[in-house]
């Protein structure tokens, strides 16, 4: 799988908003700050949600 095809976040809010609404989660892990990262499939599910919480995060 290239980077093309995943999401990765970093954003413990942001990961949880994305798994309530489904999305897959491939891995976790730590990234090279060693802070935590959620690796996500990009698909429209989780692209559908990605914006979502934009719109979200916008109306505050």
């Amino acid at each position: 799988m290239s980077n093309k095809d995943v999401i990765y976040i970093y954003n413990i809010f942001q990961s949880n908003f994305l798994i309530q609404n489904g999305c897959q989660v491939i891995e976790t892990g730590y990234g090279k700050k060693k802070d935590v990262y959620w690796k996500f499939v990009r698909d429209e599910r989780t692209v559908d949600a990605l914006n979502r919480w934009r719109e979200r995060k916008l109306q505050k």
